[in-house]
């Protein structure tokens, strides 16, 4: 009797052991060969990180002087019979609809952070701006109070900002560096010797902004026209 309880607790301090003895886990069983090196894993930063759709500083700086220059020749109203260019470059930025927001920031002379493209356009697409610019029938109308310009045109002599333009169809009008008279032109009578200036674009003016942003394959260049309000 004593012989085989002896017997029984061998048999149960022998399982004991057993069940202790740690396992060993998949990853301690493979071998070094299948685990790639470390220069094949991505860490966390790298697997996050995204490419800016933006351009750079640099990018905006530089690119006038990378154009060929351009010459509009003839005679044009003003502010243009006093302005020397010989590049126009159009943007295509403000995606995130920032309120008042504008493509050079003049006062800390910086760049909109937003600016998707970039276009420099060709002599006769500038004359057609001349044009639009300077011509009465393009205003007309009311404006809204916001502004939230998503295309702009600066005139450059050089690398030198001669004028600067933002263009806003929501709101219906445009902002310029240089005063346009054409803009300024029409009046509403709001008597005793005060009124409000019409500076807001007529539908044919909004329908030639459209056409020009889809030349240069601009946001404006898919907005319907016809849906467009004036004010």
């Amino acid at each position: 009797m004593t012989i085989h309880l002896r017997s029984l607790f061998t048999s149960i301090a022998f399982l004991a052991l057993a069940s202790c003895t740690p396992q060993s886990s998949p990853s301690q069983t493979e071998s070094s060969s299948d685990i790639p090196p470390a220069s094949e894993l991505e860490t966390p930063e790298v697997a996050s990180a995204k490419t800016s759709s933006y351009l750079t500083a640099q990018e905006l700086t530089e690119f006038p002087l990378q154009t060929p220059t351009i010459s509009v020749n003839g005679r044009h109203p003003s502010p243009f019979d006093s302005i020397a260019f010989d590049r126009v470059i159009a943007y295509d930025y403000n995606d995130t609809m920032r309120p008042r927001l504008r493509i050079w920031d003049r006062e800390g002379q910086r760049w909109a952070g937003t600016v998707m493209k970039q276009k420099a356009l060709t002599a006769n697409q500038a004359q057609s701006v001349i044009d639009l610019l300077t011509t009465p029938s393009t205003y007309g109308h009311g404006t809204a109070s916001c502004f939230d310009p998503r295309l702009a045109l600066i005139f450059y002599q050089g690398q030198k900002k001669v004028l600067v333009i933002d263009i806003c169809l929501d709101c219906n009008y445009l902002e310029s560096s240089v005063k346009l008279p054409a803009q300024y032109e029409k009046k509403r009578d709001l008597g005793e010797g005060q009124y409000y200036p019409l500076r807001g674009f007529s539908k044919a003016a909004q329908q030639a902004i459209v056409n020009l942003g889809k030349e240069l394959d601009f946001y404006y260049g898919t907005v319907d026209a016809d849906r467009l309000a004036t004010f």
